[in-house]
């Protein structure tokens, strides 16, 4: 998917790479990871405790939502920074993520 618009006077495409995570992937993933889904009735409890909002507060008494995910690296969409692949040729620590220009992403 490609959205265009305009900043400043430029005109920008951005094209969207990224894949959905979901517990249907699991099994296209090198390690399994797992996403845990509550109801916004169960958030009313934590809204409770740490808000003291009551369910009076929220519309037909349903806090928030909020899901717990158990996740690898190399899980969805992402880019591996050179050092995963281990030293540079002949020694020498190679770039990690945070040295790699955005350039190159």
């Amino acid at each position: 998917m490609a959205e265009t618009f305009t900043v400043g006077n430029k005109r920008i495409t951005v094209y969207d790479l990224s894949c959905t995570v979901s517990n249907d992937s699991v099994p296209f993933e090198p390690v399994a990871h797992h996403i845990e889904y509550s109801d916004p009735y169960a958030g009313l409890e934590v809204s409770r405790k740490w808000t003291g909002m009551g369910a009076e507060l929220w519309p037909d008494g349903a806090a928030w939502v909020a899901e717990q995910v158990r996740i690898g690296t190399h899980v969805g969409t992402h880019i591996d920074a050179p050092w995963h692949y281990g030293p540079k040729p002949g020694g020498g620590q190679a770039r990690t993520i945070d040295e790699v220009p955005l350039r190159w992403t």
